[in-house]
């Protein structure tokens, strides 16, 4: 729920609440609407290939990547 984001967090409501608008916007978070509040889940598949994909990028790891070498 939002409310619990909020909560661990230093940030206002409405700053998570557009944060989490355009992460739902982008795929990587699925909302179900429960009454007045929305249910957020992270979008594993999404997630998932966002991790592989940074991986791959990540400096300092040894993917073939020249940057910061």
């Amino acid at each position: 729920m939002c409310g619990e984001i909020v909560a661990g967090l230093p940030l206002s409501q409405a700053t998570v609440s557009q944060h989490l608008k355009v992460l739902k916007q982008v795929g990587l978070l699925r909302g179900e609407v429960d009454g007045p509040r929305i249910c957020y889940c992270a979008d594993r598949e999404v997630a998932l290939d966002v991790v592989a994909r940074l991986a791959r990028i990540i400096p300092g790891e040894n993917h073939g990547n020249t940057c910061g070498t």
